[in-house]
C-alpha cells in the first residue's frame, strides 16, 4: 500500500484557466490510474477493465492513496424511483462512499424527470440540473462531491461541479465500478482548486430498480 499526503504550495492560487479539466484530459488521467484486468461486459454494454474486486484509489493535489481494499463503512447505493401509475422512472440516485487508509471519496449523482433513463454503465458529465428532466449523458451532482487525501480535502457543489466526469465502467445488481474525475475547490485554502480522481469498485449495499 502506498500513501502520500498532499502538501499545498503556499503561494499557489486558483485560476479560472484551470477551473475545469477538458473532458478528454480528465478521462485520460483517470484511465492512467485505473489498473487493467480481464475484460467483461457490464449493464449497458460498457467494457470493464478495472480492479475486479473491492478497491479504492484516490489522487488529489499530488497525493495518492491506493489501490487499497475499501475500509468498513464503505458503500454504494442505487435507487430508482418510479411513477406508480405509469411505471416510468422519475428519479435514479447513485450514492458512493469509498473509504481507504488515509483517503475517502463521497460521490452523489442523480437523474431526474418523468421517463428519465436511469444510471447504467456509461460516462456522465456532471451538470447542475436546470430543466425538468436531466439531459442525456449528464447527471446532477445533487448534494455534491468530496475527496479527501490525508488531512486535506476538496469539494464541489451545484454548478461548481459542472464539467466533472463520472464514468461507470460496470454496474449490475451486485457492484459498481468506475471513477470520478474533475477539478474541485480546496476546503483548506481559499480560491485554490486542484485536479482529483477517485477510482472505485464497491458492492452495492442497496440496489433498487
Amino acid at each position: 500500500m502506498s500513501t502520500e499526503n498532499t502538501v499545498f504550495p503556499a503561494n499557489l492560487r486558483y485560476s479560472e484557466s484551470v477551473r475545469r479539466l477538458p473532458p478528454l484530459a480528465a478521462l485520460l488521467l483517470a484511465g492512467c490510474l485505473f489498473p487493467s484486468s480481464s475484460s467483461s461486459k457490464g449493464d449497458g454494454g460498457a467494457s470493464q477493465n478495472g480492479f475486479g474486486s473491492p478497491s479504492v484509489l484516490v489522487t488529489a493535489g499530488g497525493g495518492r492513496v491506493g489501490p487499497v481494499v475499501p475500509a468498513a463503512g464503505s458503500y454504494a447505493d442505487l435507487v430508482d424511483e418510479k411513477d406508480p401509475l405509469t411505471g416510468r422512472v422519475t428519479a435514479s440516485r447513485l450514492s458512493i462512499y469509498a473509504l481507504g487508509a488515509n483517503a475517502a471519496c463521497q460521490i452523489y449523482a442523480e437523474r431526474l424527470g418523468d421517463g428519465v433513463y436511469p444510471f447504467f454503465a456509461t460516462g456522465y458529465t456532471l451538470q447542475a440540473q436546470v430543466t425538468a428532466t436531466t439531459s442525456d449523458g449528464t447527471a446532477s451532482p445533487g448534494a455534491g462531491e468530496r475527496v479527501v487525501v490525508g488531512d486535506t480535502s476538496w469539494r464541489c457543489v451545484g454548478s461548481g461541479c459542472d464539467g466533472a466526469q463520472l464514468t461507470l465502467r460496470a454496474l449490475d445488481a451486485t457492484h459498481v465500478e468506475g471513477f470520478l474525475s474533475g477539478t474541485f475547490e480546496s476546503e483548506q485554502v481559499a480560491n485554490y482548486a486542484d485536479a482529483v480522481t477517485c477510482s472505485f469498485w464497491l458492492p452495492f449495499r442497496t440496489f433498487q430498480r
